[in-house]
């Protein structure tokens, strides 16, 4: 077992769904779920006629032995590569308002919607976040995440009734020097494997919309996770610090019923979670987003949502987590 990092460079806008926000088809994120990612592996093999590599793929991850992130933002700024991670969802205990001032609770105001707006943290940033929150401070980024690419709605048209009528897509435009990076635990003979699966996604394309050409990517690498770049060493001693305090989900997550108890006692964010089988809805479900925090590693699960359609759906829902020293 090993932990890997790779790289997509998209090469088309995407269109990904934001169900939060109603899965209206003017929406479009810039982030993918590890759910969305694992069910287009399921249907890409299944696709292919794969149906052994299919069932090992779900036996693996029933197992916990192949493990995936959300994909997150990476950015080369000019040879310096930087990796970002969820501000992670902890409470930060506020003063007493009694005790400040109108001026002072109104800096404490802006400084919470200035928070708000990065999401994202550089990997080699979190050990000063964390410590700012220790002290009730707020932490703003050094590296801020500015430039990964810009959002626009593009009208299209429907020809296939009687009348055309048009409609608008929202899409997402990634910067030059900027994309989504994943992480993925794996048996290490299933590294090639894994690669040509992301090659072939690459050409389909992933999220919506891609019979009209939205989320071809190119794989900018397949790469055992070491101590070369320096976010991905800080990456590195998170993924293996089980021992921490505080365990940060970096995937969506579907607790087990037994784990509930512990999720409880947890600080998360609940995410809504849909989509399509042959062009049918499928029911939301709401799980727990990446950033979510607790005082130990869950195993999560992998839920089978197919109800009457014939074969198995997966709902990919299990646990990938970096330590965080609080």
């Amino acid at each position: 077992m090993g932990y890997f990092y790779y790289r997509l460079n998209f090469k088309t806008p995407v269109h990904f769904g934001q169900c939060e926000q109603g899965g209206k088809l003017e929406k479009s994120g810039s982030g993918l779920t590890a759910d969305t990612l694992f069910s287009a592996i399921c249907s890409e093999l299944a696709e292919q006629g794969e149906l052994d590599l299919l069932a090992r793929a779900v036996e693996l991850t029933k197992n916990g032995e192949l493990l995936l992130s959300d994909m997150f933002p990476y950015v080369d700024d000019g040879g310096d590569e930087m990796y970002f991670l969820p501000r992670p969802f902890l409470f930060s205990p506020s003063p007493d308002k009694g005790s400040l001032s109108m001026s002072q609770a109104k800096e404490i105001s802006n400084q919470r919607k200035i928070t708000k707006k990065h999401q994202f943290i550089r990997i080699s940033e979190f050990k000063a976040m964390l410590q700012a929150m220790q002290k009730g401070e707020f932490y703003s980024p050094e590296k801020q995440l500015n430039e990964l690419g810009k959002s626009s709605l593009v009208e299209r048209v429907n020809c296939r009734k009687s009348e055309p009528l048009p409609y608008y897509v929202g899409q997402y435009i990634f910067a030059e020097n900027a994309g989504l990076y994943g992480i993925v635990k794996m048996p290490k003979d299933y590294e090639e494997i894994f690669r040509s699966l992301l090659e072939a996604l690459g050409l389909s394309g992933i999220g919506g919309k891609r019979s009209s050409g939205y989320g071809r990517f190119e794989l900018d690498g397949l790469f055992e996770i070491d101590d070369v770049v320096e976010d991905i060493k800080v990456l590195l001693d998170m993924l293996n610090n089980d021992k921490a305090s505080v365990q940060m989900s970096i995937s969506v997550l579907k607790p087990d019923a037994d784990e509930l108890e512990a999720v409880k006692s947890g600080e998360y964010q609940l995410k809504k979670r849909s989509g399509f089988t042959d062009n049918i809805k499928r029911d939301s479900v709401y799980m727990l987003a990446a950033g979510s925090c607790f005082k130990s590693r869950l195993k999560g699960s992998l839920a089978d949502v197919s109800k009457d359609y014939g074969h198995p759906i997966w709902r990919y829902g299990k646990g990938l987590f970096v330590g965080l020293d609080i």
